[in-house]
């Protein structure tokens, strides 16, 4: 399985969940936003978003200020 992430395409033998590819990013999932395939993917469904073949994530760290 083939995805894009941040740009850049990353091969996984099996399908993952946001959960599992933040860890293998080794990004804290604190302060995190993640979006597949352009859209916002709420928090409490990383566990249950499975990614597909050829989808497109995009992982954007929250920065607050004014």
């Amino acid at each position: 399985m083939t995805i894009t992430v941040n740009g850049k395409l990353l091969d996984f033998a099996e399908h993952i969940n946001v959960v599992s590819l933040l860890k293998y990013l080794k990004i804290k999932p604190t302060g995190v936003a993640v979006a597949i395939n352009n859209q916002i993917i709420f928090k409490d469904d990383w566990l249950s978003a499975s990614l597909n073949d050829n989808d497109n994530v995009d992982v954007f760290q929250v920065v607050a200020g004014g």
